[in-house]
C-alpha cells in the first residue's frame, strides 16, 4: 500500500487542482504552492486525482457553453445595433426625423437590455450616443451652410486611415447633398 498524499491536506488544493486539470506545467504548479512534482504526478495518476479532474473538466465544458451563450446574445445584440444604427443613418441621410427618432429609441433599448445583461451602466453609452446625433445634425448644417465642407472632411479622414469612417461621410454627405438638389429644385 502507497503512502497518504500530505498533499490532499494542503491548504491550496482547490488550486492545486485547478491548474492540474488546466494543464499547467507541473513545475510551476510545484514552484508556485511549495510541493514537490513528484506528489503532484502522484496526484494526477491517483483515483482521488483523476475524479477531481473529471469533475473539474466537466465544470469547465459547463463554463464553456455558457461562454458560448453569452457570446451568441452579445453577437446578437451587436448585430440588432448595427441594424438599428443603419435605419438611424438612412433616416438622418434622407431627412426622416421620424425614423431618427424611431431608431434612436431601439438603439437605446437595446444598449440598456445588453448592459443589463453584462452588469453595465448603460447611461453613459446612452447619452454618448445621443450627444452622437447632436454632432451629427449639426455637422449636416454646416454640410449645408457651407460648400466645401464635406470634401475637406472625407479627405481628412482618409488622411488619418480611416477610409471606412470617410467612406461611410461621403455617402451621408452625398444624401444630404442629394436632399439639398431637391429642395433647390422644390
Amino acid at each position: 500500500m502507497g503512502r497518504s498524499s500530505t498533499l490532499l491536506a494542503h491548504p491550496n488544493i482547490a488550486e492545486i487542482q485547478q491548474g492540474l486539470a488546466e494543464s499547467a506545467p507541473i513545475a510551476l504548479l510545484a514552484k508556485e504552492y511549495g510541493v514537490s512534482e513528484s506528489a503532484l504526478y502522484r496526484l494526477r495518476a491517483s483515483r482521488f486525482g483523476k475524479a477531481a479532474l473529471k469533475a473539474a473538466d466537466k465544470k469547465a465544458l459547463q463554463n464553456a457553453a455558457e461562454q458560448i451563450r453569452v457570446i451568441d446574445y452579445i453577437e446578437a445584440s451587436a448585430d440588432s445595433l448595427r441594424d438599428a444604427d443603419a435605419v438611424r443613418r438612412q433616416g438622418m441621410a434622407t431627412g426622416n426625423a421620424n425614423l431618427v427618432l424611431k431608431a434612436s429609441l431601439v438603439i437605446e433599448r437595446l444598449t440598456k437590455l445588453l448592459a443589463l445583461r453584462l452588469g453595465v451602466d448603460g447611461s453613459n453609452t446612452s447619452r454618448m450616443l445621443a450627444d452622437g446625433d447632436a454632432v451629427v445634425t449639426a455637422l449636416a448644417q454646416v454640410i449645408r451652410e457651407t460648400p466645401g465642407v464635406a470634401a475637406d472632411m472625407i479627405r481628412n479622414l482618409n488622411a488619418a486611415g480611416q477610409r471606412d469612417l470617410a467612406d461611410e461621410f461621403e455617402d451621408f454627405a452625398t444624401g444630404l447633398e442629394n436632399i439639398n438638389t431637391k429642395e433647390i429644385t422644390s
